[in-house]
């Protein structure tokens, strides 16, 4: 029986109150919302009609959403969110609010679908226009209706759409020849609609991130960008600017209705009506204080009257309406009822404290259930409470239990049970607005690149060039003296945009000179010296024995399904990466790497349980004593419902205890221990230690780190590091160091509402009393320790009642601690810092950042930074400020404005991504490298690595080889086909480096998918790329066709093994002959044909040759180790 089920047939009593109340108002005191939560579900299901919950603010509609979604059933809740704004606030609502709102606007009205909708009182008092505007302009398209393309654009633009190249964040659109993409509010993805001629042809959604189709649908529904939303030419009044538009609304449209419009004799929820009375006074009061201060200075104010309703108004429409008041006051009245209810405790002496008392409860006759957020959590409490007088398991969320003594009925929730807090928040479905990941590696004109075999160039863009008779793509470089290169799109693989900072601009190099390759020369000395340390650990290691861990058994998947959030594929991919490892008998060495809040550390629980599962202890290292007593109340948290032994070390705890906790490892009595470098002391021996889970280990010193490198040899170990390396780097690293990566961001995660602004101290002020009011904490970020002081003493002056402490790295450690340590525990609401708060502290409360100078910042650090704030499910602010006087350079500035512009989570990562990989390759490859990688380019630095490790470990030695293609045909995709330049460059990129038939055959299913139908010279593009691939394999230098006749010359070295020559010749379709000159050459006879039949004969050919596999070169290794071990080849 599902929780659902079960309420509807709870029987007569004070739980069906409000449901037997029929159409009178009720006043009931003594129940919680949980329980006030079954009451309305209890009456929706007896009474189908529309339900509103009035709660007296934000925090508590979360909660009676979280209580109402579990009884009702999410399909029959509904949020109805304030708009967020202050008052006359001149500023856009953000785009979650909106989204919320229009899915709200667009389920409710329908008396057959009836809903339970909850708002806070703020929403309530809102003016709305009369039911049914909003679906009047909404757009549904069919497949089969008839109409141009083009007929769309004017409906976008009138309705709060931008016209794009590439449709990339919510609210764009772009009209690209027979294709209409639209990114519309929600749909989980964009929508791409193809015609043929005036007819829709096809109607599908597809990925934001390789704009690819995902699934086909028969029609769409097109949602405006907002309830209400400007024409086009009505909008260019304002010059485009929609900053406090909001509350001229009343200009366009009659706003005389309420919420109440909008559901139908609906019956209503007070969370105490006397105190939603008093709170909207308050509010009304405000607004019109506001009021009166704008409207001396801004003439067309829109007046309060016509914007909110006052609470007494609304009163007069209550009657009539069945309602139901959660109130405090207790009357002899006929309508006044009193609950006898008390909640669930905590369970403060563990499990056994809460058996006695489901014991004792049911004794004198009561039924208890129990209600658990997931099945699996369910599970392990069946089991905990095996032989109990449960009465039933239910799987549902609600926030807290309770006892009804006089119905003799309880609800105890899992959360309360295990002595957690319940930390589910709501799901919320925000449109994709996540920046296309083909658009961040595009060139730009004038972007410095370096090139693999020529140097450091300027890019000038694309010239069509004729090459044997056929136009193709070329790209123009310009080096030092003017003199330009020519090369073909097939080879962009070979350049990569530089990263220019305004410090160092890149000296363009000379064609033909020697500075490129001298400079490549000692990069690779050093990178050979790095790859030769790291494959002789590696070798070292896989001589040793070390344990092999069991397979997972019940217990395993009991703590796993225990996760209350759906684990991300990352997540679940490294956990099986880890699990494997640990089930292997060569010791583990994996590192974890993924930004702040992605779940490492759920994945790191996941591994330590396998390990105390199998009767083995696991040691936590980490290097702050801050971060080490986060993750062991994390710990706690995520093990309470398990017999587990979770201990503490750090320089808080005396001696005595130390010797203690070390007592109670040696003799095998604690499961798990957190601390920072002090459990590496010598007086501490782990009785038998399975886990080593070390975190940010770039941070430990040296000695430890040479500590860590001996324990590493025989202990399974897993490091994890918040600063994201490169996949690249990554795959060059196989057979080096295990590494797993952990990109997907959370679900539940809100962006973080970016602003960039110049420093006005009135706005930043502002900002900071906005943040206290709702209970949170502020960072201020300065730039430069030395008038950190001054600053702090200008934000107390901004805000005298706040409480501020600084902090900067120059402080000693166990002060800075200190400081931060009163930061967390809420001692101070604002920290004054520098960037040192730009990793690893996790502070909830905190949700509102200030970033001083923001200019001076590099793009990670600001997104790092940024990540310290939005870690709960509050909205959260970040101010990027730059000087009020002076300007800033344009570099600067547009790395701003893209941080303002993605400002959620998986967006901006793309962005830091490059930044952070660099240093990323620092931590793993030792931070000297941080210079070269920025001289000779990632792209190249990665390469000369991989090269490195295979010539180590005995791989082959053989570059790829490159063949030039040149048969005749036109082959380049025309401006007309892809009209965007920057789509178009980013296109060949990918293609030059395609490596595999299949890659073809994907960007073609591609290129028709979000441009139409291939024009010739694309297709011959395709086919002159997949040629290109079989012949490369073949070791064939260069293919050329001319009046029938393919010559393909072979490659000088290493020479091509007479194996092949015959596989060749055997499976040629055509005639064919070798010639025998220096080097050699093949001459296939095609016949007469025009050019486009001549190269599908080609690649018809060289798919007979797919199958054979020349014979690779290998390299002896270069380290002995390797030589008498097979297991590594």
């Amino acid at each position: 029986m599902t929780l659902q089920e079960f309420i509807q047939e709870i029987p007569a009593g004070s739980l069906s109150l409000f449901a037997d109340a029929g159409n009178e108002a009720i006043h009931v005191n003594g129940a919680s919302i949980p329980l006030a939560s079954v009451m309305v579900a209890k009456r929706f299901f007896e009474r189908p009609g529309n339900i509103l919950v009035v709660a007296k603010d934000f925090k508590s509609a979360e909660v009676w959403m979280e209580n109402l979604q579990s009884l009702v059933g999410e399909d029959f809740v509904r949020f109805f969110p304030s708009i967020g704004l202050k008052p006359y606030e001149q500023k856009v609502p953000f785009e979650g609010v909106v989204e919320e709102r229009l899915k709200f606007f667009r389920d409710v009205g329908d008396v057959q679908k009836p809903v339970v909708a909850v708002c806070a009182v703020d929403a309530l008092l809102m003016k709305l226009p009369a039911p049914g505007g909003f679906k009047r302009e909404m757009r549904t398209l069919k497949v089969g209706d008839v109409l141009e393309p083009a007929t769309l654009r004017p409906w976008f633009l009138d309705h709060g759409f931008v016209e794009q190249p590439v449709v990339s964040s919510v609210g764009e659109f772009s009209v690209r020849g027979c294709i209409v993409d639209v990114n519309c509010f929600l749909y989980p993805h964009p929508i791409r609609i193809e015609f043929f001629g005036d007819e829709i042809e096809s109607i599908r959604s597809f990925d934001i991130f390789t704009q690819r189709s995902v699934e086909r649908m028969d029609r769409v529904t097109l949602y405006p960008m907002g309830e209400w939303t400007l024409p086009d030419a009505e909008l260019a009044k304002y010059g485009g600017d929609l900053t406090g538009l909001w509350w001229k609304r009343a200009r366009y449209e009659k706003l005389n209705c309420s919420l109440l419009d909008y559901l139908p004799g609906a019956s209503l929820v007070f969370e105490e009506l006397s105190a939603i009375s008093e709170a909207a006074s308050r509010m009304n009061a405000a607004y019109e204080s506001t009021y009166n201060e704008i409207r001396a200075t801004v003439p067309d104010v829109v007046p309060t009257s016509e914007i909110w309703f006052k609470f007494n108004e609304l009163a007069m429409m209550f009657p009539g309406h069945a309602s139901l008041d959660i109130t405090h006051v207790e009357t002899e009245a006929s309508n006044w009822y009193k609950v006898e209810s008390r909640p669930q405790d905590f369970a403060s002496a563990g499990t056994a404290e809460v058996a006695k008392k489901i014991e004792d409860f049911s004794a004198g006759g009561g039924e208890v259930y129990v209600v658990a957020p997931t099945p699996g959590a369910l599970a392990r409490l069946k089991h905990v409470f095996e032989g109990l007088p449960v009465a039933d398991y239910f799987v549902g969320n609600l926030s807290e239990g309770f006892w009804l003594d006089n119905e003799k009925i309880a609800f105890l929730t899992e959360t309360r049970i295990f002595n957690r807090h319940a930390t589910k928040s709501r799901k919320r479905q925000i449109a994709g607005s996540v920046t296309s990941a083909l658009m961040v590696e595009s060139l730009n004109r004038g972007d410095f690149v370096a090139h693999e075999d020529h140097g450091v160039g300027r890019y000038l863009g694309l010239v069509r060039v004729e090459v044997n008779g056929g136009l193709v793509d070329c790209a123009l470089l310009e080096y030092e003296g003017g003199d330009r290169l020519k090369f073909p799109v097939s080879d962009l693989q070979k350049i990569e945009r530089l990263e220019v900072s305004e410090e160092k601009i890149p000296k363009l190099d000379r064609l033909g000179g020697k500075s490129w390759e001298n400079l490549k020369k000692r990069v690779k000395e050093k990178v050979v010296k790095i790859a030769r340390d790291l494959v002789e650990l590696y070798a070292k290691r896989e001589l040793v024995e070390g344990f092999a861990f069991p397979p997972d058994g019940r217990m395993q998947q009991e703590f796993e399904d225990a996760f209350e959030y759906e684990p991300t594929p990352d997540q679940v991919k490294a956990t099986a990466e880890i699990k494997r490892d640990m089930e292997c008998r060569k010791p583990m060495d994996r590192l974890v790497c993924g930004d702040v809040g992605f779940g490492k550390t759920e994945v790191a629980m996941r591994a330590a349980f396998k390990c105390i599962t199998a009767k083995k202890q696991v040691a936590i290292l980490v290097p702050t004593t801050i971060l080490a007593a986060q993750h062991y109340e994390n710990f706690r948290d995520r093990f309470a419902a398990f017999p587990v032994n979770i201990a503490l070390v750090n320089r808080y705890k005396t001696a005595k205890e130390k010797k203690e906790i070390f007592q109670q490892l040696s003799e095998g009595k604690i499961d798990i221990v957190v601390g920072t470098h002090a459990l590496l002391s010598e007086k501490n021996q782990f009785k038998d230690i399975g886990l080593l889970i070390i975190d940010e280990e770039q941070k430990f010193g040296v000695k430890q780190k040479e500590k860590l490198r001996e324990l590493r040899m025989t202990v399974d170990t897993l490091s994890m590091s918040a600063t994201p390396i490169p996949r690249t780097l990554h795959l060059s690293m196989t057979g080096v160091r295990d590494i797993s990566l952990i990109n997907t961001p959370p679900m539940n995660r809100l962006p973080v509402e970016t602003k960039l602004l110049k420093r006005d101290d009135m706005v930043l002020a502002g900002a900071i009393r906005d943040e206290l009011a709702r209970g949170g904490q502020v960072f201020v970020v300065n730039d430069r320790v030395q008038n950190i002081n001054t600053l702090a003493e200008e934000v107390e002056s901004w805000v005298p009642e706040a409480r501020v402490a600084v902090a900067h790295g120059q402080m000693n450690d166990r002060d800075l601690e200190r400081v931060m340590e009163s930061f967390l525990s809420r001692e101070f609401d604002i920290l004054v810092s520098t960037s040192i708060i730009e990793s690893g502290l996790d502070v909830p409360n905190a949700n509102t950042i200030i970033i001083m100078n923001a200019h001076h910042f590099g793009i990670s650090q600001l997104y790092q930074m940024r990540g310290r704030v939005g870690r709960s499910d509050v909205l959260a602010k970040a101010y990027l400020v730059t000087p009020a006087r002076g300007e800033i350079s344009q570099e600067s500035m547009r790395r701003l404005k893209a941080l303002e512009q993605f400002s959620d989570l998986g967006s901006g990562y793309q962005l830091a991504m490059r930044d952070l990989e660099i240093r990323g390759a620092g931590n793993l490859l030792g931070q000297e490298q941080h210079g070269f990688i920025a001289e000779v380019g990632f792209e190249t630095y990665v390469r000369l690595v991989r090269e490195a490790v295979e010539m180590l470990r005995g791989g082959t030695t053989e570059k790829p080889v490159q063949p030039r293609v040149e048969i005749g045909v036109d082959a380049y995709l025309p401006e007309d086909y892809i009209q965007d330049g920057l789509t178009r460059i980013g296109m060949y990129q990918r293609i030059a480096r395609i490596s595999s038939s299949a890659e073809v055959e994907s960007i073609r299913q591609e290129l028709v998918d979000r441009f139409g139908e291939l024009p010739v010279p694309a297709n011959m593009l395709l086919l002159v790329t997949e040629i290109g691939l079989h012949a490369g394999r073949l070791r064939m230098q260069g293919l050329q066709q001319r009046k029938g006749i393919l010559v393909a010359t072979f490659v000088e070295f290493p020479p091509i093994e007479t194996r092949v020559l015959g596989e060749i010749a055997g499976k040629s379709t055509c005639p064919m002959r070798y010639v025998g000159t220096s080097p050699l050459q093949a001459v296939f006879e095609l016949g007469t044909a025009p050019a486009e039949t001549l190269a599908e004969r080609i690649a018809e050919l060289f798919r007979q040759f797919a199958d054979i596999t020349p014979t690779p070169a290998k390299a002896e290794p270069a380290n002995p180790l390797f030589r008498d071990t097979t297991v590594l080849n």
